[in-house]
């Protein structure tokens, strides 16, 4: 999944990013961070150890990354045809979601329709309710 905005003129971006390899300092605060003396001693743990292990460390279970970004910026998706984005709050108790559609005619914004609200994170609890549309 990439991340998406859309600007107040309707126009959707793309966040694309370019990555470089981390200096050896970089790599160094990374293993400290996990407590570790050496980014080889940090490689060497994550691929010896169980995901058990990895997990009580604050680790997780991908690899460790020896790049980071470098530069990111917003590319102009042009768009044409809908989008469907999500929102949700995280202070209502059942984890309600909201979907949304945006309608796109060769980059442009057209209009945002209100497909619903999903309550309980279970498809099922799905409320297609007449949607509203709000035209640009």
């Amino acid at each position: 999944m990439g991340a998406y905005k859309l600007t107040a003129d309707g126009r959707l971006l793309r966040r694309e990013r370019e990555f470089r390899e981390k200096t050896a300092e970089e790599k160094q605060a990374v293993a400290a961070d996990h407590g570790f003396e050496s980014w080889d001693e940090y490689v060497s743990f994550c691929e010896d150890a169980d995901p058990d292990s990895r997990i009580q460390r604050g680790i997780g279970l991908g690899a460790p990354n020896p790049q980071t970004v470098d530069e990111e910026f917003w590319l102009d998706h042009n768009m044409h045809g809908s989008f469907e984005f999500h929102g949700r709050s995280d202070d209502i108790e059942d984890g309600f979601h909201w979907s949304y559609e945006a309608r796109f005619t060769r980059g442009e914004l057209d209009a945002i329709v209100f497909l619903g609200e999903r309550g309980d994170g279970s498809p099922e609890e799905y409320r297609p309710e007449a949607p509203v549309c709000v035209e640009f």
